[in-house]
């Protein structure tokens, strides 16, 4: 089951349900893992403003916690059908996903972004 998203001037996409719930928290944690080049994501992290930040090393990569400036008010992506490699190569559901939800979102949200998932 998917939801209509009206983005105005940008017109109409399908929104799945976990992401009207979550509202971008994998806009606002991403990790790259040691196995990619940091330059491979350097337009990612650019949008983050990361660039004036120190990183955390994770045990998994380079962990990113900052909102991208292309996330509006309610967590849609104002430049989705121009959206960089990094976004588009972690689906809903996905590893990238879940990590992100589990670090940004409390409890109580979690729970009903993962029954939407289902």
């Amino acid at each position: 089951m998917f939801l209509w998203d009206n983005l105005g001037e940008v017109g109409k996409r399908m929104i799945h349900p976990a992401c009207s719930i979550c509202k971008g928290a994998c806009c606002e944690y991403f990790i790259i893992p040691y196995k990619v080049r940091l330059e491979g994501n350097k337009k990612w992290i650019e949008a983050h403003g990361y660039l004036n930040h120190h990183p955390v090393v994770g045990k998994n990569g380079v962990e990113i916690t900052i909102p991208c400036q292309y996330l509006d008010s309610l967590g849609r992506c104002l430049i989705y059908d121009k959206r960089f490699p990094a976004c588009k190569e972690h689906p809903v559901g996905g590893d990238m996903c879940i990590n992100a939800i589990k670090k940004m979102r409390p409890e109580d949200e979690r729970k009903k972004i993962m029954e939407a998932m289902e």
